[in-house]
């Protein structure tokens, strides 16, 4: 009995399995589950026959590497996107006859609803998607016509691919057909070769029919038909191992060829020698991370020792770092991402330069990326990506296709959003600059903001050399960086309109939003006069000395707010001699402020305003709500500490796009993390004003 083997090209399998809410640790956030017990199920002709699939459950047979690497837990076999991952599988095992794995899920506040759901029961199917690498073809029993039973194929080779919670669990039988009953995948549809063993020749040659209708006889050495998914077999009607003997054994000359017989003993050891090369060869291929095809290659030549296909690995490793793979001259492997992140810039420079010609500049060599409008450059990204049909599609497949995830097109609307934002957020007006220090922090973990005094005034060193000792005083204001955020709906009706000003005057005006919403932290801080940790008083208090007499702004009530912040100590009791930079106003005393800190030809002594020229005046809007006679003095920051604001990472608001869950396109949203604290009251005076 002869073995024949054919390939088929498999998509990625899926099954249903399960779990008990029961085991999940509420504090670990994990949960075990079975993902097999090999169950045979129902699956439609891949093999130009409906057949049941059979799954072997056993160390040998299975593949574990990749769960037990960290495989992904993800959401209805969604791969398309990081948000995909709800978790990841800690362990996976196999014990009698099962397959077990403990998984555990993420901490994203996006998916508490999932994991409370996996806590309580409601989400309850599993599902796990794999690969077979082997079929084996099982014997039916002598006599039985195999014609009217639907044959079994066992996976004696599989590799466990992810695992997944999904609400509906997949039916292993509900694959679309085309006309010719055989499955029709969509295109770009991941596959896998798999190799397909057969022991029994009359199995393959029954329900294969001649032209007039009737059965084909069995034939030993007829090839079976292969289905349009399958390649030509590995070695008609021969086996690798008889391949190894004909190349390797004395009798496998002429007489070899007449069909000399080899021994059963000498078989049986051809047979050990070349399923041992294989599997050390195709354990060196897996530990190079390179591709399972390139171990068939080489088991299939039967003269490539062990020590050869490392040779062979260690090239096409060294071939791999600088190979160059070409999806229409787009995407390059090893640099690509670099390629994928400059034509995105490039693409975004394009397009806002059309926007903005005077705020965006090209860039040499952007030119390739030119493009009309958004469909335009929608068109040109797909088509770059190797969407075949990308001008042909209509602007509501184009919005539908480009918007995404899969495509670069997203990114690109992303980088467009962020950079008008970040010009918007820039050229923002703002009042409270002068006076707020920034720094960067890692996490949103309390701030500690310690000031430490100089120690005290230096002392003379007696004639002994004595030094004195100095103390340091320690102060400090505690705030926490906050999130700020807001997100808006952008349909695919906006890309369908070619509407580009709607993906740039949306992020500006978000950008203008969060300085406003920096303006608005500081000037609450000054009218909400805070209490101060080092004194444990007010801000503006008569105990700090940076409160002055009620007037109107005169030469009279700003002398006695210099003379105050002039007279005040640090935190060793010294005098600091401070100095006002600023004259800060509510807008209903910004003219009386404008005439008063003016340059004017006096006519005598008398008439000399000191002011002249020596403060800078600001006028705050939101200073009215609190008080509009009110004004101050302030310090600049490069003299003293003020007002810190915190902020993660030291980055400024950012946006992200994705898919809309509730609208039909794309969400963007806007996020911005920071903080900000007093730190000092004595860059400050207050004056309540007449």
């Amino acid at each position: 009995m002869k073995t024949i083997k054919r390939k088929a090209n498999l998509p990625l399998f899926d099954v249903r399995a399960g779990f008990t809410p029961g085991t999940f640790n509420k504090e670990k956030r994990t949960v075990d589950v079975s993902w097999t017990t090999g169950a045979k199920v129902l699956r439609s002709p891949w093999f130009g026959e409906p057949y049941y699939e059979e799954l072997e459950v056993s160390d040998a047979a299975i593949r574990m590497d990749r769960l037990n690497g960290g495989a992904p837990l993800l959401n209805n076999h969604s791969n398309w996107d990081l948000r995909d991952v709800i978790g990841v599988v800690e362990r996976a095992w196999v014990k009698d006859g099962i397959g077990y794995a403990t998984v555990r899920l993420s901490e994203r506040e996006e998916l508490a609803g999932i994991v409370r759901d996996i806590e309580t029961g409601i989400i309850r199917n599993i599902s796990v998607g794999y690969r077979v690498h082997r079929f084996e073809k099982q014997n039916m029993p002598p006599g039985q016509d195999v014609a009217d039973e639907t044959p079994i194929y066992r996976a004696v080779d599989w590799e466990p691919m992810e695992l997944s919670f999904v609400g509906i669990p997949a039916d292993a039988g509900a694959q679309a057909r085309g006309e010719d009953g055989v499955l029709q995948l969509r295109e770009g549809t991941p596959t896998n070769e798999c190799v397909l063993e057969t022991n029994n020749e009359r199995e393959e040659s029954m329900g294969k029919k001649n032209q007039d209708g009737t059965r084909a006889a069995d034939d030993a050495t007829q090839t079976p038909a292969s289905p349009s998914t399958e390649t030509p077999a590995q070695a008609e009607g021969s086996t690798p191992t008889e391949g190894a003997a004909a190349a390797s054994t004395p009798a496998a000359g002429a007489e070899g060829e007449r069909g000399a017989q080899v021994t059963p003993e000498k078989t049986e050891e051809i047979r050990i020698a070349e399923a041992t090369r294989q599997a050390e060869i195709r354990k060196a291929v897996r530990t190079a991370k390179l591709e399972e095809s390139f171990a068939d290659e080489l088991c299939k030549d039967v003269k490539m020792t062990i020590e050869g296909a490392r040779a062979a690995i260690f090239a096409k490793m060294e071939e791999t770092s600088n190979q160059v793979r070409t999806n229409n001259n787009v995407r390059i492997e090893g640099a690509g991402m670099e390629q994928q992140i400059a034509r995105r810039e490039a693409a975004t420079r394009v397009l806002l330069n059309q926007y903005d010609s005077s705020k965006f500049a090209l860039k040499d060599g952007d030119g390739e990326m030119r493009a009309h409008g958004l469909l335009g450059m929608a068109r040109k990204i797909l088509a770059m990506e190797g969407v075949r049909n990308a001008y042909d599609l209509s602007p509501s497949e184009l919005a539908a296709r480009a918007l995404h995830h899969s495509s670069d097109f997203p990114k690109v609307l992303e980088n467009i959003a962020n950079k008008s934002l970040q010009k918007a957020y820039e050229q923002a007006p703002s009042t409270f600059m002068p006076f707020v220090s920034e720094v960067s922090v890692a996490d949103f973990k309390q701030i500690s903001s310690v000031r430490l005094s100089d120690g005290g005034t230096l002392q003379k060193v007696n004639e002994h050399g004595e030094f004195k000792r100095g103390s340091l005083v320690e102060t400090g204001e505690k705030y926490a960086v906050e999130t700020y955020g807001l997100i808006i709906g952008a349909t695919r009706k906006l890309l369908m309109n070619d509407d580009l000003g709607a993906f740039t005057k949306i992020p500006s005006s978000l950008g203008m939003r969060a300085k406003q919403k920096e303006n608005e932290l500081f000037w609450a801080i000054i009218l909400g006069n805070p209490v101060m940790a080092e004194t444990g008083l007010s801000m503006f208090h008569a105990t700090h000395g940076n409160l002055g007499t009620a007037a109107v702004i005169s030469i009279a009530s700003l002398g006695e707010g210099r003379a105050k912040m002039r007279s005040l100590l640090d935190l060793d009791k010294q005098p600091i001699n401070l100095s006002a930079s600023y004259l800060v106003v509510p807008t209903a005393l910004e003219t009386i402020a404008d005439q008063f800190v003016s340059q004017v030809t006096p006519n005598q002594n008398g008439q000399v305003n000191p002011f002249a020229g020596r403060l800078q005046v600001i006028a705050e809007p939101r200073l009215d709500a609190g008080s509009a006679t009110a004004w101050y003095l302030m310090a600049d920051k490069s003299k003293i500490a003020m007002v810190e604001m915190a902020r993660i990472d030291g980055q400024g608001p950012k946006i992200s796009v994705r898919e809309g869950f509730d609208i039909d396109g794309m969400e963007t949203k806007i996020a911005y993390d920071f903080g900000m604290k007093a730190l000092d009251y004595r860059g400050f005076f207050k004056n309540a004003g007449a």
